[in-house]
């Protein structure tokens, strides 16, 4: 169980605490585990890692295979952010395979995490069979990383029509994740020539709380794209605030550096220093 609200800590402690009084392993791994969200939220990865490997530890020792299987997701996250994406891969295949093999309800997501490394290594259009396949198991979930895939593909016009399917997001772990991707595809399919500043608005407005935040997604500690402030910049560059796309392009890239993650690093310090460069109109 993964705990929201601002009093987060003060309960994963207090669940690492009644797990060792009362010798209950299953809730101090609860507890770590829900302290790895609050460091993944405060963008400290090195307590983030910390919090995780003792929690995998600890189900080992007990032979916990769902909470194994957790940990095990959210160490293949930290190397996906670190743009090790072959690496990231077999990591998330392995733990998915034996979480499979133990009869868990989550060992589906192996489709899921694929596509966002596809995204990340740049070959998603390259792959999209599997991504129609994704978006016809989990549906909407799906939806824009089956825009981004069909723009890669070059099937601008379909990806119109999946994009005009989108719905509301839900405000939950994967908040950030699901509106980075579609402020993703909103911004791909500006540059194929159809922009909607309308709907890119919304998202920036949406974004912009956690523009100091840590790569979208990682708070499941399952998933992860580049920093919100990365796309923040993206959808400022959109919406014609040159001004602003450079302050959160260089956050980004502080970000970035922080989780170790030279790819996300270097894209961003050179789209800073490009929007230094050259001037951005306005879309009207």
């Amino acid at each position: 169980m993964l705990v929201h609200g601002t009093e987060h800590p003060k309960y994963a402690r207090e669940l690492i605490e009644i797990g060792v009084e009362h010798d209950r392993p299953g809730y101090r791994v609860t507890g770590l585990l829900n302290l790895a969200v609050d460091a993944a939220k405060g963008n400290d990865p090195t307590k983030m890692r910390r919090a995780i490997e003792q929690a995998l530890d600890l189900a080992r020792a007990y032979r916990m295979p769902e909470p194994i299987g957790v940990a095990e997701i959210a160490l293949a996250t930290l190397v996906l952010i670190e743009g090790r994406f072959a690496d990231a891969a077999r990591l998330y295949t392995e733990a998915a395979g034996r979480m499979a093999r133990a009869g868990s309800v989550h060992a589906g997501f192996l489709r899921l995490a694929l596509a966002t490394i596809r995204l990340g290594e740049g070959t998603l259009g390259e792959h999209l069979d599997e991504v129609r396949a994704l978006h016809e198991e989990v549906g909407p979930m799906a939806g824009d990383l089956l825009v981004l895939a069909l723009h890669a593909a070059g099937r601008t016009e379909e990806a119109r029509r999946v994009n005009r399917t989108a719905g509301p997001i839900r405000r939950d772990f994967f908040f950030t994740f699901l509106t980075s991707l579609r402020a993703m595809a909103v911004v791909a399919l500006a540059g194929a020539g159809a922009a909607d500043p309308g709907t890119a608005e919304q998202l920036y407005a949406d974004l912009l709380p956690h523009r100091d935040g840590p790569p979208a997604g990682v708070e499941s500690l399952s998933l992860a794209l580049p920093p919100i402030a990365h796309t923040l910049g993206e959808l400022a560059l959109l919406l014609g605030r040159a001004s602003d796309a450079a302050t959160h392009f260089a956050e980004a890239a502080a970000i970035a550096e922080r989780w170790n993650a030279p790819h996300w690093y270097a894209e961003a310090r050179a789209r800073a220093d490009g929007v230094a460069e050259v001037p951005v109109p306005r879309q009207r």
